[in-house]
Order: C-alpha cells, then sequence, then structure tokens
C-alpha cells in the first residue's frame, strides 16, 4: 500500500522541493491507517509526527516560491482541526480524538495544493467511508450501529485529492 501511494504522489508531478514532506506525510498516514484499522485509535506520536514533520519538511519550499503555498497548508493544518475538533464535541460517540488530531496533517497536505482541495479532501474521505459502510451493511458484515475507523479514508480522499489536482 504505501508503495501504490507513493508511486502515485510520483506521478503527481509535485514540486520537487515538497516531495520530501508528502513521501513522510504518506509513509506515517499508512502506518496510521493500520494501527486506525486494527485497534480504532490514531496515536497522538505520530498524528502530531505527520502534522509536524510535512510543515517542517516543506519549509524549504519556502525560499524556492512557495511561501504562500507554505501559509494556506499552516492554515489548513490549524483550521481542519479546529473543524474536526467541534464535530468530535458535537458527536463524541461518533468522532474520535485522534481524528481531531489527525485533522492537521491532513489540512496541511491537502491545504498545500489549494482550500478547494481542503474541502474536496475531506469529502472524498466521507464519501469513501459512506461507500464502505453501505458496502458492508449490504453484504451483512456490519449493521448501521457500527462504527468504521475514518483515519483510512481520510488519508486515501487527501491522497485521491493531492494526486488528481495535480495532474
Amino acid at each position: 500500500m504505501l508503495i501504490v501511494a507513493l508511486a502515485a504522489l510520483a506521478w503527481a508531478r509535485l514540486p520537487a522541493w515538497i516531495v520530501p514532506a508528502y513521501a513522510w506525510w504518506t509513509t506515517i498516514g499508512v502506518a496510521l491507517a493500520f494501527i486506525d484499522v486494527a485497534v480504532r485509535r490514531l496515536p497522538d506520536r505520530l498524528t502530531w509526527t505527520a502534522a509536524g514533520g510535512f510543515l517542517a519538511l516543506a519549509a524549504p519550499a519556502v525560499w524556492h516560491g512557495y511561501g504562500s503555498a507554505w501559509l494556506r497548508a499552516a492554515g489548513s493544518a490549524a483550521l481542519l482541526t479546529v473543524v474536526i475538533g467541534l464535530c468530535a464535541w458535537a458527536w463524541p460517540a461518533l468522532i474520535k480524538h485522534g481524528d481531531v488530531k489527525y485533522g492537521a496533517a491532513i489540512g496541511g497536505a491537502a491545504g498545500w495544493v489549494s482550500w478547494f482541495a481542503l474541502y474536496a479532501a475531506v469529502f472524498t474521505a466521507t464519501f469513501l467511508g459512506a461507500l464502505v459502510g453501505i458496502g458492508l451493511i449490504a453484504t451483512g458484515r456490519a449493521s448501521r450501529r457500527s462504527h468504521l475507523p475514518f483515519g483510512p479514508f481520510l488519508l486515501t480522499g487527501t491522497l485521491l485529492v493531492v494526486v488528481l489536482t495535480r495532474l
């Protein structure tokens, strides 16, 4: 899965200065996806490392003309963390704190591309989660009360948006 994700990013024609940041984000994101599926948790050490590492590794791009993209990524990381945090506060049984913290990494990665990419990434993640949930219910492998880990959908949705918007 990691090799496919990294190959997709390589295919996306990202600026050379941002490739290490996306490689870092993707590597930790894949690990988080497997952890979330296995134990339904997104560990703080990895969620914050994904976000902080992405922004730190993207910082050199500022000196190569990508200052506005870096600021947008940082703002998107903060915005998505707050929005998911408000959703977790409103629906604590459905959205957990790991998703809130992972919002910073997702916001940074999607926000680097554009504000629209941030919206599209969250929409795509939600849509993919709904499709999988409907499929699981239709096949009898889950009920309407079942909970799905959202981390893998956040990663997949953001990765799809980043790659497709860069083509």
